[in-house]
C-alpha cells in the first residue's frame, strides 16, 4: 500500500493483513488512504494503548522492541524511497561546499527516515537542534521571527534541505521554523551523527566552514537594505555634506561580518582601523558596559 501511495495508484489487500503497526510506534501519519472494498471485520488497538503496553515492558525489552521496529521502518523506507549519496549534495551548504565522495558516503549511511503529516512542525525556532533534514517529497514553509513577528523566508518543495546551517555551525537552537504544508517524506541526519562523521574529514569540515561563512555574508548583504535606516543614523554619515559625498557610497563599502560569543572585536591598544555598525547582538564595551542592539552581527567599513 505504501508503494501504491508513492506511485499514485491503488492496490488491493486481502485478509489477513495488518496496517499501521509501524506508524503508531514511530509517530507517523498514515502513508495512504484505505477504503473498504468489501465488508471488512477488523480488530484495532489505539496508539495510546500500544505506548502503554510498551512502557510496562522491562527497559531492555522495550529498547530492543523499539530498535527492531525502527529497523523495519528504515528498511521499508530505504526500499521504497532509497536515499543515495548524490542526495547529500542536492542543496544547501552540503552542495555549495563540494564534499569529497568519502564524506558524502559516510553522511548518507547515517541518515534516518522521517515522515511528517501536513501541518506538523519539522523544526521550531529556538528549539534544540535535532539534525538537518533532506525533504524528499512534499512542500514546506520556512519562517523566522523578526522584531517579534513571524516573517516568511521561503517556500520549499522536495527535494530540498533544511537545518544545514544549524548543524554545520553547531548551533544549540534552530534559527528558523519549518512547517509541513503537505505530508512530507524526509530523511534526517542527526546532529550527533554529523559530528561523529565530521571528526574523520577535517578537510571537508573546513570547506563547510567556508561555505557557511559565505552564506552568512550573503544573508547579511541581502539584509543591508532592511537596515539602511540604521546605517543612515551613523553620526559620521550625518555629518557628511550631501553635496560633497553620497552616503549611499558608504553603504556599498560596508562588509558583513559575524563575531562568535566572547570573541575579541577590537582592543584599545590598537589604532581604530574600521567603522562598525552592529545590527544584532550585544557588545561588551570596556569593563562592563554593553552596546546594543542584541548579538554581534553587522558590517564593518575599513578606513582607507
Amino acid at each position: 500500500p505504501r508503494q501504491a501511495a508513492i506511485d499514485g495508484g491503488a492496490t488491493f489487500r486481502a485478509a489477513p493483513c495488518v496496517f499501521g503497526d509501524l506508524n503508531v510506534v514511530v509517530d507517523e501519519p498514515w502513508p495512504h488512504r484505505l477504503v473498504a472494498a468489501t465488508a471488512c471485520d477488523v480488530y484495532e488497538i489505539t496508539r495510546e494503548q500500544v505506548a502503554a503496553e510498551i512502557a510496562h515492558l522491562p527497559p531492555s525489552v522495550a529498547e530492543a522492541t523499539q530498535e527492531s521496529i525502527l529497523k523495519r521502518r528504515n528498511a521499508e523506507m530505504q526500499q521504497l524511497r532509497p536515499f543515495t549519496t548524490s542526495m547529500v549534495r542536492e542543496g544547501g551548504l552540503l552542495h555549495a561546499a563540494g564534499l569529497s565522495n568519502e564524506f558524502a558516503d559516510d553522511l548518507a549511511s547515517r541518515v534516518e527516515p522521517r515522515v511528517f503529516p501536513s501541518g506538523a512542525m519539522v523544526m521550531e525556532e529556538g528549539d534544540p537542534v535535532a539534525g538537518l533534514y533532506f525533504i524528499r517529497r512534499g512542500r514546506i514553509k520556512v519562517t523566522r521571527m523578526v522584531n517579534g513577528e513571524s516573517t516568511l523566508l521561503r517556500f520549499g518543495v522536495g527535494p530540498t534541505v533544511v537545518g544545514d546551517l544549524d548543524v554545520v555551525s553547531n548551533a544549540a537552537t534552530a534559527i528558523c521554523t519549518v512547517e509541513a504544508l503537505t505530508d512530507l517524506d524526509a530523511y534526517i541526519l542527526p546532529k550527533i551523527a554529523y559530528a561523529s562523521a565530521a571528526k574523520n574529514y577535517p578537510g571537508d569540515v573546513e570547506k563547510l566552514g567556508q561555505a557557511l561563512g559565505e552564506q552568512r555574508r550573503d544573508d547579511l548583504r541581502r539584509n543591508l537594505l532592511r537596515h539602511k535606516d540604521l546605517a543612515y543614523a551613523v553620526p559620521l554619515f550625518r555629518d557628511l555634506q550631501p553635496s560633497a559625498f553620497d552616503v549611499r557610497d558608504f553603504l556599498l563599502l560596508l562588509q558583513p561580518r559575524t563575531y562568535k560569543p566572547m570573541s575579541s572585536v577590537c582592543s584599545k591598544s590598537v589604532f581604530a582601523d574600521r567603522l562598525m555598525l552592529v545590527v544584532k547582538g550585544h557588545v561588551r564595551v570596556g569593563d562592563g558596559e554593553i552596546a546594543g542592539p542584541k548579538s554581534c552581527l553587522g558590517w564593518t567599513c575599513t578606513v582607507p
